[in-house]
């Protein structure tokens, strides 16, 4: 299940009321999500994602001072999650991922990783080896991915063909202008004027 708590995303509904209301809407929701994974389409109304600038620090006139806080909406969630459960029982029936990928999987905590490096440095110092260690730390480490480099290859397969339609195509709009989600959701060209209101200050979208 997906947790509780999460702020709702442009549609504003949140997960408690999704989940108090579970009962009526499982029956439907598992079919649509069905239909999606068998088609190989993740719905474009899901894609829309609400973008809330977190100021930081510096010169707040710098959207590099912001950091962006996500909003999908939950319903998209439930796709996710069990399309991530698929993904992961595959990876791990076939011990696809390396054994020392740690983060983002479960009973391997990136404190293992710490703990790992720390007991092999302390190895080579008791069997009196000279130790070197070489870290990198990549800015926007998802946003330097190609998707076009490893996801056509294996385009044929529905489940990529899902994930390759989730990609393609991601709208984002800043703030809680229900003018901008509208034309945002029918996909139509904004005018210089409708960029002028000063409730969109911040405005993106994104097709690929």
């Amino acid at each position: 299940m997906v947790a509780s708590g999460k702020a709702p995303g442009y549609d504003n509904i949140s997960m408690r009321i999704i989940k108090h209301s579970f009962h009526l809407i499982s029956s439907p929701l598992t079919d649509i999500i069905n239909l999606s994974l068998q088609k190989g389409t993740f719905p474009d109304k899901l894609k829309l994602t609400k973008v809330i600038p977190i100021y930081k620090a510096n010169n707040p006139s710098l959207f590099t001072n912001y950091r962006p806080i996500s909003l999908l909406s939950n319903f998209s969630k439930f796709f996710k999650k069990v399309m991530y459960n698929c993904i992961t029982e595959f990876v791990e029936q076939y011990n696809i991922l390396y054994r020392c990928q740690f983060g983002f999987r479960k009973n391997y905590l990136t404190s293992h990783a710490l703990i790992q490096l720390i007991n092999k440095v302390s190895l080579a110092i008791d069997q009196r080896k000279t130790t070197v260690g070489v870290f990198l730390d990549l800015s926007k480490a998802f946003d330097t991915l190609d998707h076009q480099i490893y996801l056509p290859s294996w385009n044929t397969m529905v489940s990529v063909m899902w994930l390759c339609s989730g990609l393609k195509a991601t709208f984002l709009a800043v703030g809680n202008s229900s003018k901008l989600i509208k034309h945002v959701l029918q996909r139509k060209p904004l005018s210089v004027e409708f960029l002028k209101d000063p409730s969109l200050a911040l405005y993106s979208s994104y097709y690929t």
